[in-house]
């Protein structure tokens, strides 16, 4: 499994099967760098202050959905409290 963070800091767990990825959710190039040889992504994405307008949830989303066609991954499960504010 791999995790792509904004910061490290939000993981505090340790596993030999887990991977770390600090970078910018935003950033096509490296959440496709992220993606090589994974058959899901897994969003839990949403904007560290909620009641501030942010375009981070849409700016993500299209640079994972784009990432996604490079890499050829299918399946997108996003989770999100955003959307109730």
């Amino acid at each position: 499994m791999t995790v792509f963070v904004r910061s490290a800091e939000s993981i505090t767990s340790t596993n030999e099967r887990l991977t770390v990825i600090t970078g910018d959710v935003m950033d096509e190039i490296q959440l496709f760098g992220a993606m090589q040889n994974h058959d899901a992504v897994i969003s839990a994405l949403g904007p560290r202050e909620p009641f501030k307008p942010s375009s981070i949830l849409r700016d993500s989303a299209l640079a994972t959905t784009l990432a996604m066609n490079r890499s050829g991954v299918k399946r997108l499960l996003v989770l999100s409290a955003a959307a109730h504010f």
